[in-house]
């Protein structure tokens, strides 16, 4: 278990196009993303969150984030708010029928290659009022 925190401000465009491993978010870790460029394309790597909660990945886009693609190589669970971007989760041919994914997507459109079978992740609005 890790207790670490990342936030990462990103000022240049993001391609991963590299054979390699997903980016791994430890249980316990936390990792923000402030995109300030046009492009964060991790193709057909993702970003493994091995915690319980979607709020383990918060990605801010700002106006001038347009376009953030991730592949299928592991579930997506996270929050993006990116209103100005194309967000594209991509299967490729080798994946499942369908993609998991958890959490909260804000863009200005939002596709993926083949089904994707989304859960909104309360955890993130906090506990309901009574």
């Amino acid at each position: 278990s890790s207790n670490s925190n990342v936030r990462l401000l990103i000022t240049g465009d993001v391609s991963i196009a590299s054979s390699g491993n997903n980016c791994v978010i430890e249980p316990g870790a936390r990792a923000e993303i402030f995109m300030l460029s046009t492009t964060f394309n991790l193709r057909q790597y993702g970003i493994d969150n091995r915690n319980n909660s979607s709020a383990s990945l918060i990605y801010f886009g700002t106006d001038a984030n347009t376009d953030i693609r991730f592949g299928d190589a592991c579930p997506f669970s996270g929050f993006i708010l990116a209103p100005n971007a194309a967000v594209s989760i991509r299967l490729g041919v080798t994946a499942a029928a369908s993609l998991e994914a958890s959490g909260t997507i804000i863009g200005r459109t939002i596709s993926s290659g083949k089904s994707v079978s989304f859960h909104a992740d309360q955890a993130l609005f906090g506990s309901p009022s009574r």
